[in-house]
């Protein structure tokens, strides 16, 4: 199984947007659905149980979607984004 290494921009991205390491490597691993991005990029969905605040709205679950580089050795991890929904 390739490693996953993440950028300095999905890191604090994933922080930003309330999304955990454990669900990220989920949404590689086990997407919903994939596509394809710009410049060779993976994009991979799935959604998750959220049940508390964001931003001071309560959301019962949040989409996460990983956007992502496939290598020969690694995953790259480019950046992580959230959307949330009741």
């Amino acid at each position: 199984m390739k490693s996953i290494i993440y950028t300095k921009h999905a890191r604090t991205q994933m922080q930003l947007r309330q999304v955990s390491e454990s669900e990220t490597t989920e949404t590689i691993r086990n997407p919903e659905r994939t596509q394809l991005g710009k410049h060779g990029a993976v994009k991979a969905f799935r959604t998750f149980p959220f049940n508390a605040q964001h931003n001071n709205v309560y959301y019962l679950s949040k989409q996460v979607e990983v956007r992502y580089l496939l290598k020969r050795a690694a995953i790259i991890v480019l950046t992580v984004i959230s959307r949330f929904f009741n």
